[in-house]
C-alpha cells in the first residue's frame, strides 16, 4: 500500500530542489569534480605557449551515466580565478574538422526535453558512481537542472523569424550556448551541452571540441577542450581505442 508523503516532506523536497539548482548554477559544489582542463589555443589552433592568461579556466567531462550509443551529455565548467565578476556574452564550439563537425548534432531544447524524459525511464540506477555535478544531483530531480522546462524562447533566441532568415535553434537556460551568463569571482559556473553522433562517426571519435568565448569586457578565450577520456556507451566503436582509467585515476 502506498501513502502520499506528508505536506511538510513535499515542501522540504521543493526547498531542497531549489537549493540544489542554485548550488549547481553558482558554483557552490566542489570545484574538484573531475574534468579535463582546456588547453589555450593560439594561431592556427596550436597550443599557446606564451601570451596573456585566459579570462577563465575551462574544463569539461562527459556524464557517462547518461550516455547512449548515439548521445552524450557534456558538462563544462567555467572557473573565475579573479576577484571580479565575469560575464560570458558569446560561446561557440567547433569539433576540429569538417568531417567531425558533420558528425555532430547539437540537441535543441525540444530534443533535450524528449531525451531527458527517456533517459530517466531507461536508467533508474547508475551504472557507475556519479562523476559529474548533474549525476550527483540527479537529472530532472532538480527544478531546472538543464533548464529544459522552457515556457518561452531562451534569452538569445528570437521569438519569430526575421527577414534575414529563420531564428537560431532554441537552447535551454543552462545550455552551454545560451548567453549571457555570469561567473562569480573566485567561483565557477557549470553549463551543459547534449551531443548526438553516429555510433561510429566518419570523423572518428568525438572526444574534444574547440571552445571560443567572449566576455563582457571583450576578452577572448579559446581552448581545446577534451571531454571524453575513457570508453563509455557513447560512440562505442569509434572511441574503443580510448584507455579506461587505472584504479589510481590515471590514464
Amino acid at each position: 500500500m502506498r501513502f502520499a508523503p506528508p505536506g511538510g516532506v513535499k515542501i522540504g523536497m521543493k526547498i531542497g530542489m531549489l537549493l540544489g539548482t542554485a548550488i549547481l548554477a553558482s558554483g557552490c559544489v566542489p570545484a574538484s569534480l573531475p574534468g579535463q582542463a582546456g588547453v589555450p589555443l593560439g594561431v592556427a589552433n596550436r597550443p599557446q605557449s606564451a601570451g596573456p592568461p585566459q579570462p577563465l579556466q575551462v574544463s569539461a567531462t562527459e556524464a557517462p551515466n547518461f550516455s547512449t550509443a548515439y548521445v552524450g551529455l557534456v558538462e563544462v565548467t567555467f572557473e573565475n580565478p579573479t576577484p571580479v565578476w565575469k560575464e560570458v556574452v558569446r560561446v561557440a564550439v567547433d569539433f576540429g574538422s569538417p568531417a567531425r563537425n558533420k558528425s555532430v548534432t547539437i540537441a535543441t531544447a525540444d530534443q533535450i526535453d524528449a531525451w531527458q524524459r527517456a533517459i530517466k525511464l531507461r536508467a533508474p540506477m547508475y551504472a557507475s558512481p556519479p562523476s559529474t555535478a548533474v549525476e550527483r544531483w540527479g537529472l530532472g530531480a532538480l527544478v531546472d537542472t538543464l533548464g529544459t522546462r522552457v515556457d518561452a524562447p531562451p534569452r538569445d533566441t528570437p521569438a519569430t523569424a526575421t527577414a534575414a532568415g529563420p531564428p537560431p535553434p532554441a537552447y535551454p537556460d543552462q545550455h552551454l550556448l545560451t548567453t549571457p551568463f555570469r561567473v562569480p569571482p573566485g567561483l565557477f559556473t557549470k553549463r551543459w551541452i547534449l551531443l548526438s553522433t553516429p555510433d561510429d562517426p566518419p570523423g572518428r571519435c568525438i572526444d574534444s571540441m574547440i571552445l571560443t568565448y567572449e566576455t563582457g569586457d571583450h576578452e577572448i578565450g579559446r581552448v581545446s577542450l577534451p571531454f571524453k577520456v575513457s570508453p563509455t556507451d557513447w560512440q562505442p566503436r569509434a572511441c574503443s581505442q580510448l584507455m579506461p582509467p587505472t584504479p589510481n585515476g590515471n590514464q
